[in-house]
């Protein structure tokens, strides 16, 4: 009568008997079985008066988990216990099981099954798999596919995350919401890939890294099943296998041949982390169909593309370029070079300077301020820092050139009667600049030459057009690209670009012979030989009046000092211009008037202070700084393997015949818990 209620007072006990063990980090499955036990004995005594009082019954202690927080182990996983199969040490994988079905079409089937040690420390909530699809192969990107990705945990289809990495994709599998239990887990993963099959002359291969070189747990055992289309003899069959970290060529394996069609690989040792086994095999020609020319050229497209197609829009664009400037860019051959000692009527030093260069620049307006000085319309002097101030000299504009009017009526339009090339009047510089180029052009274009707007216009935006296309091809994904690709196909455009815009304007026939008789006045003021072979200095040139135009064709240097050599020899001195007011002491040496300087020096100056009155000043400092501390957010880990991960693609350079490696062929990857 005393063993009824004695049951019933033990299973009341374990009811209220505190959960220590699961707080311990201890696995509940274990305890909740021996707890199962415990209560079936306890209901068979309860049931059966004839026991005898000396039976044993486990006592509570024994239990150490309460029946409220059993959890029965999966079924696979409590044989496993029950075999005694649960390793002791730290998180690993106890074993990664792959087997690889090649497909009549080229196309292989991967199963990996993966058996993970759980103790909550970096295996928490699930684990991540890596597995590159883009490799490196001749120098290029190469994209082997991979698609009907399923994923099983613990015997269930279970959902996972999917993302992308620099070279390939991950997959997160578990639930950031949910923990797993601290044991024996099993993940299995299937995908198919294409594009993995090597072909050679005599046979093709399968080259493939396994698990992967980028694993952060160590492997207990490694394993890898190939299993052919077909029946193939043994002696037509060649197997080849490498263990150990990246481009280690181990050999602790060994390989076995189940039946006719089918190789099974496996690991010899421990595997430590940041090692893996890659397998080959190779095998005879015809058991895989062969790919198709289409197939070869859009494979060969989705790697080379890139820079395929910037070749092609680059030659479109150059050809273009290249087209329209023999119809309209090419300039008619030079004519005979003889000097010229005084400048060509109707063309003053900057109508001179443009047609020579066919631009605006600040030699330019130097020289057209001091041709305006020489005329009178201008008085040049030193201002406070170093600037130069004009002086309007109130001479009648309506005796100018249009270019020279325009420039002072931009300048002094606001009835000012001096203006100081400075960066405060940095608006109205740009704008005399402007009035003067818009001149120039309105008279000289179409008369000396032509710029041909239409065809520089339309070769930039065919270049823009092609860039804008091959981005866009880009972003569809119809091929790879480098960034090399991206910076050549960029720096190709605006090289061609840039060098047929500057090309394409050509002289006529009357700008030719102007060009000319131009070369030939810079020769007579610099002294050279002509194109007859004659050398001699024109002393008509050796004037002071003809200082802008040795400003305007470069030759400022070379004809001050012929200046200054010719004047000493006839005996005089040369003076002070007199539209120059500057101090007195300027340009002053030995009590003399330095020509010599002031010809060389005060040009140069001129057009500097010219070009920088043409930009804004700055901006005052500010009070207070900004520290521009933009969010930075820490970096975000991709999971990314790097080049430890022996994620190579290899598959064009044969493995089986000695050149192979741990780490070499397709595959690979790595993994690590989450």
């Amino acid at each position: 009568m005393m063993r009824t209620p004695f049951a019933w007072l033990l299973a009341v006990l374990l009811l209220l008997l505190p959960c220590s063990a699961v707080q311990a980090g201890q696995a509940r499955s274990v305890q909740g079985k021996a707890v199962q036990r415990t209560l079936e004995q306890a209901e068979q005594l309860a049931g059966d008066p004839s026991s005898q009082a000396g039976d044993s019954v486990e006592s509570p202690a024994q239990a150490r988990q309460p029946v409220a927080e059993v959890e029965e182990a999966p079924d696979w996983q409590q044989d496993a216990l029950d075999a005694g199969e649960v390793p002791d040490g730290p998180e690993r994988v106890l074993s990664f099981d792959s087997t690889i079905q090649i497909q009549q079409d080229g196309s292989i089937e991967v199963t990996e099954d993966i058996r993970v040690l759980v103790k909550g420390i970096d295996i928490q909530r699930g684990i991540i798999r890596e597995i590159p699809t883009i490799y490196q192969t001749g120098g290029r990107k190469v994209l082997v596919p991979i698609d009907r990705i399923k994923v099983e945990h613990n015997g269930e289809q279970v959902v996972f995350m999917k993302y992308a990495l620099d070279n390939g994709i991950g997959l997160r599998i578990g639930s950031p919401y949910v923990y797993l239990e601290n044991g024996v887990h099993q993940y299995s993963i299937s995908y198919r890939v294409l594009r993995q099959i090597g072909r050679f002359d005599s046979w093709d291969e399968l080259y493939w890294n396994v698990n992967g070189n980028a694993w952060e747990f160590d492997f207990d055992s490694i394993s890898c099943t190939v299993v052919l289309p077909e029946d193939v003899p043994d002696v037509e069959l060649r197997t080849e296998a490498y263990t150990g970290a990246f481009g280690s060529r181990g050999r602790d394996y060994a390989v076995e041949q189940l039946d006719a069609r089918s190789v099974r690989f496996s690991t010899t040792r421990t595997l430590s982390t940041y090692e893996g086994l890659t397998v080959v095999v190779g095998f005879p020609k015809g058991i895989v169909a062969d790919v198709p020319a289409s197939q070869k050229f859009a494979w060969w497209m989705e790697s080379n593309g890139g820079w395929a197609v910037a070749l092609l829009l680059t030659l479109i664009v150059f050809l273009y370029f290249w087209i329209s400037w023999l119809r309209v860019g090419r300039d008619p051959s030079e004519g005979l070079v003889m000097r010229e000692e005084r400048p060509l009527i109707g063309l003053n030093a900057a109508k001179l300077r443009w047609i020579w260069k066919l631009d605006i620049d600040d030699t330019l307006m130097s020289a057209l301020i001091l041709e305006l000085a020489e005329k009178g319309a201008l008085v040049i002097s030193r201002g406070k820092g170093g600037s130069w101030k004009l002086k309007d000299g109130k001479r009648d504009r309506r005796m100018l050139e249009p270019e020279e009017k325009a420039f002072l009526d931009t300048l002094f339009r606001y009835g000012t009667e001096s203006f100081s090339l400075d960066s405060d009047h940095s608006s109205t510089v740009r704008a005399a600049r402007d009035a003067v180029e818009q001149s120039l052009s309105r008279q000289l274009h179409h008369v000396y030459y032509e710029m041909n707007p239409r065809q520089r216009g339309t070769g930039l935006v065919l270049a823009c057009s092609a860039f804008i296309v091959w981005l866009m091809c880009l972003s569809t994904g119809l091929f790879f690209f480098d960034s090399a690709d991206f910076f050549l196909f960029l720096l190709a455009l605006v090289a061609i670009s840039g060098t047929f815009y500057i090309l394409m304007p050509a002289y006529n026939a009357l700008g030719r012979a102007v060009l000319d008789r131009i070369h030939g006045f810079r020769l007579a003021m610099r002294g050279g030989e002509d194109s007859l072979g004659e050398y001699q200095y024109a002393d008509e040139v050796l004037q002071q009046k003809y200082l802008p135009y040795a400003v305007a064709l470069g030759v400022n240097l070379e004809w001050v000092l012929k200046l200054r050599k010719v004047s000493a020899a006839a005996g005089r001195s040369l003076s002070r211009p007199d539209w120059y007011a500057g101090r007195k002491d300027d340009y002053v040496y030995r009590n003399q008037f330095d020509y010599t300087s002031f010809g060389n020096v005060m040009p140069r100056s001129l057009a500097r202070r010219y070009r920088s009155a043409s930009h804004p000043p700055p901006p005052p400092p500010s009070s207070s700084s900004s520290s521009g501390g933009g969010w930075g957010g820490g970096s975000t880990s991709s999971g990314s393997w790097g080049s430890s991960s022996g994620s190579g693609f290899s598959s064009s350079s044969s493995s089986s015949s000695g050149g192979g490696y741990s780490g070499g062929g397709g595959g690979g990857g790595g993994g690590k818990g989450w």
